[in-house]
This record gives C-alpha cells, structure tokens and sequence, in this order.
C-alpha cells in the first residue's frame, strides 16, 4: 500500500512539474525566441546530467550504429519537439499546448502497432483513439470558421507534430535502445539535440541575448 501511495506521488509530481513547464515557456518567450530558448533549456539540463555522470564515473557508448540511434533521438525526442512546442506557444497558450501535447499517448499507439510486434492495436486502445481523436478534433476545430482559418491553428499543428515526434522517439528508443542506463540516455540525447540547437539557431533566429 506505501509503495502504490510512492508511486502515485511520484506520478503527480512529476505531471505538475512537466505540466508546469509549458507555462515557464510562455513566460520564458515573453523575452527571447523559441530557437534560444531551447538552447539554454538544454544546455542546463546537460551541464547538470554531465555532473551527475562525472559523479557516477558513467561510460558512455562510442559504437557508430548506438551512436547514430542517439543522434535521431536527440533529434526527434528533444530538439523537434521542444522547438516546435516553443514556437507553436507564440501563437497559443500554454494550457492548450499542455492539452495538445497529451496526445503522445495516443500516436504512440499507432505507431507502435506498425514499428513493435508485441504493441498490436486492441479494441480497447481503438475506442480510446478513436476518443482521443475526437477530442482533438474538436479542440482544433474551433479555429475553422466563416472567416477563415484562425492564425493560432499553426500553433496547435506544430505542438501536435511535437507529440508525433515524441511518439516516434518512444517507440524507436524502445526498438533500438533497450538496455541502456536511463542517465546515458538522458545524458546523450541532451548533448546531441542541444549540438543540434546550437548549430540551427543562428539559421532561423537571431538570439535575443
């Protein structure tokens, strides 16, 4: 019982923090762009990882195949995703792109049906698509009228392209990834998307530092 009330406390403090998060974003982007954002974000993140990893004495993998894995989930998990949530956070608010990005779930289900041979669709995870759809559906749909298309429908398309991407690096990290240390994971996702950032960032955005 002690162990089941753990859990759930973990689960709710980590759904308030990650929730949290999107609101920090908009608050964040009130200052600089989406591009230079990302790249502090990660950069922290990695200088606290690569602490902890120096503490731990962690090797990290140098083989070219484990290598280029990491390279399209730095990619696809991290510098896509939160790159898209923070621009699409220009044009909508952060409790819709909270929303929006709930929907991993419901992309990883698919996708994993096609990519893994023990995540086949079921008939219950159907009426829970097909819910789920519904809901979004109908969250997008209001920006669909008379006089057009609303500016803000771009925002909700690139947070919900974010949770594409999510999804895919979900199911890919589980395919090709398996058996690595979760802080060698965290630690090299961080180091590759934020080397990515750092490199497209002055392409699309001129920092506002």
């Amino acid at each position: 019982e002690n162990m089941k009330l753990k859990e759930w406390g973990a689960f709710t403090l980590l759904g308030l923090i990650w929730g949290s998060s999107f609101l920090w974003i908009k608050i964040a982007l009130q200052e600089t762009g989406p591009f230079t954002l990302v790249v502090f974000r990660l950069l922290f993140g990695l200088i606290g990882l690569l602490f902890v990893a120096r503490l731990q004495k962690q090797s990290f993998p140098r083989d070219r195949r484990t290598l280029l894995a990491f390279l399209f989930m730095g990619a696809f998990n991290t510098a896509i995703p939160f790159t898209l949530i923070s621009w699409g956070e220009t044009r909508i608010d952060s409790g819709l792109a909270s929303i929006l990005n709930g929907t991993v779930p419901l992309f990883t289900i698919v996708i994993a049906h096609f990519w893994l041979h023990d995540e086949k669709i079921t008939i219950p995870r159907i009426a829970g698509l097909i819910v789920g759809f519904v809901g979004v559906v109908v969250l997008v749909s209001r920006d669909f009228g008379p006089g057009g298309v609303h500016g803000n429908i771009l925002g909700q398309l690139a947070v919900i392209a974010a949770s594409i991407c999510y999804s895919a690096a979900i199911t890919f990290s589980r395919k090709y990834l398996r058996g690595q240390p979760p802080l060698v994971q965290s630690t090299m996702v961080l180091l590759i998307a934020d080397a990515l950032m750092w490199i497209a960032t002055p392409i699309f955005e001129r920092p506002m530092i």
